[in-house]
């Protein structure tokens, strides 16, 4: 299963060093790429949400925000679409708690991914995890990626620092405030939510009922571990939904969580808000 191997003085499973970096992608020219939320082992959903846009394996592209892993049924079947040439994923915090516990041998993560929906692994073997914890031991931190004209980034929950390549791993995939801070004001809107060096980013990990920006930040953790929808947006809706919130200048617009068109409708929970309809 992996490229790595076991060196006589290595001292993790297969010789795997963790190293997450930015993985800078090419622009899709044949087909289109889509980004999706935290699937959490939801592996059908995931499968469904493709089938409705007609996802192509051999031109279209999926890349996740992370934690595809834990509270699902599924979660060893999500971890291996790392071995599919179209598919791309960020490092999430379920993924440093497992690679913890295969790669580095840490039994208090082993206990800590238990604990947050990962017991899974108790029926798996050990063998087979330590394998596939090596051939993640590389996965970004941070994807970056063009589209017409445009920079998008993607990583689990914020840039911390709001400078796009400036990145701290724990602090980036453990990010709450961006979504804990009550936004009334544009003095409210915290630093990581308005990211310089890139035009949008997207985000998982802090979950909502539906999609939302707040800045040039784009969150779509929208439950799937709790049975809600799993968001996928094609990077034209990315686009199409970063132009309308910056026209419209509201500090957060809320988004159906698979969209298609975008239309604007008033909506009608929060005046600080403008709420989409993709589908009129």
């Amino acid at each position: 299963m992996s490229n790595i191997y076991q060196e006589a003085d290595a001292k993790t499973p297969f010789g795997a060093i963790r190293n997450h970096g930015l993985l800078k992608l090419q622009e899709n020219v044949l087909g289109r790429d889509f980004v999706v939320g935290d699937v959490h082992g939801q592996s059908r959903d995931l499968w469904a949400a493709l089938a409705r846009v007609d996802f192509d394996v051999t031109r279209d592209r999926l890349i996740s925000v992370g934690d595809l892993i834990d509270r699902g049924p599924e979660s060893r079947h999500c971890l291996e679409l790392i071995y599919e040439p179209w598919f791309h994923a960020v490092l999430g915090n379920h993924e440093d708690f497992f690679l913890s516990a295969f790669i580095e041998e840490d039994q208090r993560a082993v206990l800590g991914l238990i604990q947050n929906g990962g017991g899974w692994i108790l029926g798996e073997d050990e063998g087979d995890m330590k394998a596939l914890a090596a051939d993640l031991a590389n996965l970004p931190l941070a994807i970056e990626l063009p589209f017409k004209g445009k920079t998008l980034g993607v990583i689990h929950a914020a840039v911390t620092s709001g400078v796009w390549g400036d990145f701290d791993m724990d602090a980036d995939i453990w990010n709450r405030r961006i979504s804990e801070k009550k936004v009334r004001q544009p003095m409210d809107v915290p630093e990581e939510a308005n990211v310089r060096g890139v035009d949008a980013v997207v985000v998982g990990h802090n979950v909502l009922k539906t999609a939302r920006m707040l800045g040039n930040t784009l969150q779509l953790d929208t439950g799937a571990a709790r049975g809600w929808p799993l968001s996928l947006w094609s990077l034209e809706d990315v686009a199409a939904a970063l132009a309308i919130h910056g026209q419209a200048k509201a500090l957060i617009s809320e988004f159906p969580v698979c969209p298609g068109n975008v239309n604007v409708n008033p909506y009608p929970d929060d005046e600080d808000a403008v709420g989409l309809s993709m589908n009129p």
